[in-house]
């Protein structure tokens, strides 16, 4: 077995080295299937290693967020991993690449797609998520699929973009009615639509979303859409360009 040495932590992953070489090698951390990270690594070439407890490598500022001293090197993962009363803490800017993002229907993808039914917080820590090319339809979407009861998911404290190829910056729900529900607290938030005709935050399907001390930018389109869901704005305050 490899020696695994650094202070980060991912969990439930595969590890392979891509290459033939000696060391120092060429690690490449796979989750799911997908190349999450690249990092230079003093290990035996070729050795596979499978550990689903917990692995320690150097590459702190790879992680995208982290529960407690857990990080996660997708912030996809780590609201997966998230539990009822955890709070998410995001650790750098992250721009959500189609490589990770989630297949929604047809050619439509969403950058982040959290389908459980966990009450939790996700903490931007004044960071900004932006949408990256061929994430076209929502940058964040929560969503309680087959849920037994509504549960409250709280984004706060930092920025989220849609470029002017993406609908949504952030979505409540989904139109097939498999949706239990989620009530969406947006708290301390600065959210940017850049999509003619497009709206910065929707809720529909009986989800509640809640805004309070937020300011929303869009371009030529709606600030809240609410076709059939419910939307509170207090200390809101939204610019149409």
């Amino acid at each position: 077995a490899a020696f695994l040495t650094g202070s980060d932590e991912y969990w439930n992953t595969t590890w392979y080295y891509k290459n033939e070489a000696l060391v120092p090698t060429k690690s490449v951390l796979k989750i799911d299937g997908e190349v999450a990270d690249e990092w230079a690594y003093a290990g035996t070439a070729n050795e596979n290693i499978t550990d689903s407890w917990n692995v320690n490598f150097p590459g702190i500022e790879s992680a995208a967020a982290k529960i407690g001293d857990k990080k996660f090197a997708t912030l996809q993962m780590a609201l997966d991993a998230a539990n009822t009363d955890d709070v998410v803490e995001v650790t750098k800017d992250i721009v959500l690449d189609l490589q990770n993002a989630t297949h929604l229907s047809a050619s439509d993808y969403a950058g982040v797609y959290y389908k459980g039914s966990k009450s939790f917080t996700l903490d931007l820590g004044g960071h900004t998520i932006t949408a990256g090319e061929g994430v076209n339809n929502d940058v964040l979407r929560f969503s309680n699929i087959n849920g037994i009861a509504k549960n409250t998911i709280t984004v706060q404290n930092g920025t989220v973009i849609s470029p002017a190829t993406t609908w949504q910056a952030i979505d409540a729900g989904v139109g097939d009615g498999s949706d239990t529900g989620t009530i969406l607290n947006l708290k301390n938030l600065t959210i940017n639509s850049n999509r003619g005709g497009a709206c910065a935050v929707r809720s529909r399907m009986g989800n509640v979303i809640n805004i309070t001390d937020t300011t929303i930018n869009t371009v030529n389109g709606g600030g809240v859409y609410v076709p059939s869901g419910k939307a509170e704005l207090t200390n809101v305050n939204i610019t149409v360009t």
